[in-house]
């Protein structure tokens, strides 16, 4: 039994279009890094059907504006760049366009980022503190923060520290 060329062509044209749209739907699927895997490559797509890569690259792009928490973005951008290199930069304009669309928005310069860590005196002083307060009030700041932490993942919070180091991430790849 032959199968026509045509009959494959429109196969796979429904096939990518399935992933793509998939892909947008759901950007949070676990399955999110398969999908690129197979999507990206095909962003750079030369054949005569050109339809292909575009709904690739449309896909992708939905997916940067749709991803506030960076995770999607990274993921896409690692594949990305990774074609990049392997194509010796010989790429569609569309996949640099698709960039236009990250999410990026409050990335501090590599001179202003904060420094967290104490020094070790304010190590000292506040391991001091800890000691000297009571069993029933440290039992206390336990509760309080495991509380916190548990009203975070609730209201599903990102925090700013996690979507500043996701975006300055996705500076650096691009």
């Amino acid at each position: 039994m032959q199968v026509s060329t045509n009959a494959v062509q429109r196969l796979r044209s429904v096939a990518v279009n399935c992933m793509c749209q998939l892909l947008i739907a759901h950007p949070h699927f676990n399955f999110r890094n398969n999908l690129l895997t197979v999507v990206v490559p095909l962003m750079n797509d030369r054949s005569a059907d050109s339809k292909v890569a575009l709904w690739c690259c449309d896909a992708v792009a939905q997916l940067f504006e749709q991803d506030f928490t960076g995770d999607a973005s990274v993921e896409a951008l690692k594949i990305i760049t990774r074609l990049i290199k392997s194509k010796s930069y010989r790429i569609r304009r569309e996949i640099l366009d698709t960039f236009l669309h990250l999410q990026i928005q409050d990335v501090p310069a590599t001179g202003e980022t904060k420094n967290h860590t104490q020094s070790k005196e304010q190590k000292k002083a506040e391991q001091r503190r800890v000691r000297r307060v009571s069993k029933r009030e440290k039992r206390r700041m336990q509760e309080k923060v495991r509380l916190e932490r548990e009203l975070k993942e609730t209201q599903a919070v990102e925090s700013k520290e996690k979507r500043t180091r996701m975006q300055t991430e996705a500076i650096k790849l691009v």
